[in-house]
């Protein structure tokens, strides 16, 4: 609900899901920051609206997860937290993941459930 609310089940505003693989240059995306330059964008990209959602995939910018489940269970897991190498401890670039993000804990009945009901939008 932090983000996928509303009408449209989604914020229209941009978040940092760890996704970014800062540091990796072969698959580095920098989201927003490629358009606005600023640090607190880097790795932050749009939320998308839920609608529709089950022809959508592949999921995420990069088309990291080819099934629903797959989203679940990594929002379940709270996402991804990229920890800086030592080189990038102070790198005023270094992406940081959305604070909003937390670990669901949900059963795998519950993830049924979301997976079934995200089927119907």
């Amino acid at each position: 609900m932090n983000c996928h609310n509303g009408v449209e089940f989604s914020d229209h505003k941009y978040h940092n899901l760890g996704l970014t693989y800062y540091g990796r240059e072969k698959y580095e995306d920098f989201g927003r920051y490629n358009v606005s330059k600023n640090p607190s964008d880097m790795g932050a990209f749009k939320t998308p609206s839920l609608r529709e959602v089950r022809k959508s995939a592949p999921y995420f910018h990069n088309g990291l997860f080819p099934t629903l489940r797959g989203v679940l269970n990594a929002y379940n897991f709270g996402m991804f937290r990229p920890e800086p190498t030592d080189s990038q401890k102070n790198d005023p670039l270094f992406p940081q993941t959305s604070p909003l993000l937390k670990e669901l804990k949900l059963t795998q009945e519950e993830i049924d459930a979301l997976e079934a009901f995200l089927k119907t939008l």
